[in-house]
């Protein structure tokens, strides 16, 4: 279980990187003034840290499924002792 939460935080971490460049590069490219934004975000870890952190915790959703599975499965094991 501790392999699927490592896995599933660095998978928020690696989408909120991702979500962090594009949104600095759309700005620098000068696209959020066209479409009418006016951010324009520098690419400093001070501006990317808590976009981590927040990403790897919106990552932990991905939990739900696996941990649906085991409640449902201790529920009935106990059930049935």
């Amino acid at each position: 279980m501790i392999k699927k939460i490592a896995l599933v935080v660095i998978a928020g971490v690696l989408g909120g990187l991702t979500n962090s460049i594009r949104i600095w590069l759309t700005g620098k490219i000068g696209l959020n003034q066209i479409l009418g934004f006016q951010m324009q975000p520098e690419l400093t870890i001070s501006w990317i840290m808590p976009r981590f952190i927040s990403s790897g915790l919106w990552g932990l959703l991905f939990l739900l499924p696996f941990w649906w599975e085991n409640i449902f499965r201790k529920g009935f094991i106990q059930w049935n002792l």
